[in-house]
């Protein structure tokens, strides 16, 4: 039986949100896309600052990986 890569971390102290993330697969690289991509995910997220949760929303998330790769 193989185990899963997994990579865990404390967003928020005060509220304590605890995040995992899984490696489910690695894939080959292609030459035309910018890593690190995220290619799936599931559920809400809670808002921010007692805000509304907000759905996974996977353009955004690889829009800000992007962003923070580009500086």
């Amino acid at each position: 039986m193989r185990s899963a890569l997994t990579a865990s971390y404390l967003y928020d102290f005060g509220d304590s949100w605890r995040h995992t993330v899984e490696v489910e697969k690695i894939h080959d690289a292609e030459t035309d896309v910018t890593y690190p991509r995220c290619v799936a995910g599931k559920g809400t997220r809670p808002g921010e600052d007692g805000g509304e949760p907000e759905p996974f929303d996977i353009e955004l998330i690889n829009h800000r990986l992007d962003r923070v790769l580009e500086s």
